[in-house]
């Protein structure tokens, strides 16, 4: 998004921002940013394709959920098994793991 969208724009539009005075928008957010020409760059906002970024994160939130979490899913982690660690004790009490 950075290299697609914001430098060239940041680098067009680079006597087009300043900052002043604090003032509240809206939509309720406080800001001290002021854009001079929107009329000019409404465009970047309004009319923004980003279908290659939602594709990018669609294809990253895929891996993450169909691999890399299913594998750690499925991981052996020494806390899960309770067995091993239960048994012992349970032993040591004279009390059977059925019997609990």
């Amino acid at each position: 998004m950075l290299e697609v969208v914001s430098k060239p724009f940041t680098k067009r539009y680079a006597d087009a921002y300043r900052f002043g005075q604090s003032r509240t928008c809206p939509d309720g957010i406080v800001t001290d940013f002021e854009f001079i020409r929107t009329e000019n760059a409404a465009h970047a906002w309004r009319f923004l394709d980003l279908s290659s970024h939602a594709r990018y994160l669609s294809e990253v939130l895929k891996q993450t959920v169909e691999h890399e979490m299913a594998e750690e899913a499925w991981a052996p982690h020494p806390s899960t098994n309770a067995a091993a660690i239960i048994s012992p004790a349970l032993i040591g009490t004279g009390s059977s793991a059925r019997g609990v």
